[in-house]
């Protein structure tokens, strides 16, 4: 069962995968005719102040790409099978692969939350001041890019982080690349994750003293039954001597 959802996850989520690989490949300039006529259209759309007809062009898209499916679907033009999410199944496994394949997903699951935890930890470190130095520097970061964004225009700043995005697969930017990644990811590591403190369960002690009482009362009673007990072994034990 986990095997088939995962299936036809992949199944509707691939055509966002086919866009984000075909982004990829314009990024890595493999076909540079696409990746320049690309990079034209996006300035083209960023300099001449296009980018708030973006949305409402895309969804004005959308709607005729639907109108237009539902009239050809209406006139039988498409086929039965068509908008069908069409997976394999997977070959027959038996009880033992399917636990290991449950262990895996699972173990995969717990090391994702695992790190999402860290990770807002860490930031919860900052926002609070856990690391004063820390969370200064990214406090002056903040501060310089706001006074960035309200002093240059944002076609501006669009067309410099196009380039940024578009230039840092080529060989005269890797080097510099890799070695700012590197730098964020050891200032990342060097921050420590805020303290979680576990606190006991009070259940279990509030359903412990609720109970004394009655053990208590159960002790006292059997107590003054075996009491009554020996009394009376006592005064039989006294009448069989006195007759």
């Amino acid at each position: 069962m986990l095997q088939l959802l995962l299936l036809r996850l992949k199944e509707l989520v691939l055509p966002f995968a086919i866009m984000a690989e075909n982004f990829d490949k314009l990024k890595r300039w493999e076909n540079p005719c696409s990746t320049i006529c690309f990079l034209l259209v996006a300035y083209t759309i960023i300099l001449r102040n296009m980018l708030f007809y973006i949305f409402p062009f895309t969804l004005m898209a959308m709607a005729l790409s639907m109108l237009a499916l539902k009239g050809l679907k209406e006139q039988g033009r498409l086929g039965r099978s068509f908008g069908n999410v069409t997976i394999r199944d997977q070959p027959p496994s038996n009880t033992i692969q399917k636990i290991v394949a449950l262990k895996e997903a699972m173990a995969s699951v717990e090391n994702y939350l695992q790190h999402l935890n860290v990770s807002l930890l860490k930031m919860r470190t900052i926002f609070l001041a856990g690391q004063p130095e820390v969370t200064t520097h990214v406090a002056l970061v903040l501060l310089a890019s706001s006074a960035v964004l309200l002093v240059v225009p944002f076609k501006y700043i669009m067309a410099c982080f196009t380039l940024d995005l578009f230039t840092r697969e080529l060989e005269f930017r890797r080097e510099t690349v890799a070695a700012f990644i590197s730098f964020v990811k050891e200032r990342w590591e060097s921050i420590h994750a805020a303290p979680v403190i576990v606190l006991p369960y009070e259940g279990d002690a509030e359903n412990s003293n609720k109970a004394l009482p009655a053990k208590v009362t159960r002790q006292a009673e059997s107590k003054d039954v075996q009491g009554q007990r020996s009394d009376a072994y006592v005064n039989s034990s006294n009448g069989l001597r006195t007759s």
